[in-house]
């Protein structure tokens, strides 16, 4: 089995088990986002999913997701979900269109000067 082949059949499990899950839960799977988490694997994985329709994509490491994110299509979507080190967040502003792991009041209110288009995840409140 080549590495489009296994790919494409992973993502088919994971698009079952998320049909299923919804089934489950009585949702639609249009309600759903799957975020393709792609720590460690080289762009040419990254390559093979936004080929199966995959536009998604996690990291937690800013250094390696900068590395990344210029070499794929402008219509991806970034999401860092990795521990937010204040050194790092300019550049994580600079790439990322989620971050999901705002855990202290001073790193959004930074990341929102810095990136007024970011979105960010936190239950932070106030």
């Amino acid at each position: 089995m080549n590495r489009i082949d296994e790919i494409s059949a992973n993502l088919e499990k994971v698009n079952e088990q998320i049909k299923l899950a919804a089934e489950k839960a009585n949702r639609s799977t249009d309600e759903i986002t799957l975020i393709a988490v792609t720590k460690t694997f080289p762009v040419s994985d990254i390559e093979i999913l936004y080929s199966l329709g995959i536009r998604e994509f996690g990291e937690n490491r800013d250094q390696e997701a900068s590395g990344k994110v210029s070499l794929l299509p402008d219509d991806v979507k970034w999401h860092f979900q990795g521990q937010i080190q204040s050194n790092k967040l300019k550049s994580i502003t600079s790439w990322a269109s989620y971050i999901h792991s705002v855990d202290q009041l001073k790193y959004y209110l930074s990341a929102q000067r810095w990136h007024r288009k970011a979105n960010f995840y936190s239950g932070l409140t106030g």
